[in-house]
């Protein structure tokens, strides 16, 4: 086969790879359109390529709503809109400021008001509140545990010290962390 016979197979996937990319800014869209043709000239580049190596290149790069997807930069669990509205602003001062204004509830509406906002994936959200506040609360723990009779504290005061500045150094952490991610987005 020559080269006319593969052409139409591939100017159709290219009109399904456009079509499906509508979704896209029109400036992403022309981007990925080039790619992708960029690509299959190059898998096809050798000359007499017939239908069938056409076909299995276009197999290979798999249906066009499934590039359009992967393109797409928005993750499944975070919303097409990512904007810095008024939830982040407050999750973010509360999360970083409350755990020192109003220890273990402050921190705890921060993780709430974080939690609601749909600003941030899943993922970025565990690392924004849990990680901290397990690398800072656990050690702070275990020193006031391990030093136990010698600071004359009850077991309330023993979990309660680590919570007030592990929770607030974490919440800090974790504001630091998210704002910096939500500054790293699109608005």
């Amino acid at each position: 086969m020559t080269a006319m016979d593969v052409d139409p197979i591939v100017d159709d996937y290219l009109k399904r790879l456009s079509a499906a990319a509508a979704v896209l800014p029109p400036d992403r869209r022309e981007e990925l359109v080039a790619d992708i043709r960029g690509h299959i000239d190059a898998a096809l580049h050798e000359q007499g390529a017939s239908e069938l190596d056409a076909r299995n290149v276009l197999e290979r790069l798999g249906p066009p709503e499934d590039i359009v997807a992967a393109a797409d930069d928005r993750d499944q669990d975070r919303p097409a809109t990512r904007g810095r509205g008024i939830l982040e602003i407050a999750a973010l001062v509360v999360l970083a400021a409350g755990g020192f204004a109003v220890p273990i509830a402050g921190w705890i509406t921060g993780v709430v008001l974080v939690l609601m906002s749909q600003a941030w994936s899943t993922r970025e959200k565990q690392i924004g509140l849990l990680a901290p506040f397990l690398i800072l609360y656990l050690p702070i723990l275990a020193l006031v545990l391990l030093s136990g009779p010698g600071m004359n504290v009850g077991p309330i005061e023993a979990l309660m010290l680590p919570a007030i500045v592990g929770g607030g150094l974490a919440g800090l952490v974790g504001a630091i962390y998210l704002a910096l991610r939500l500054k790293s987005k699109r608005v």
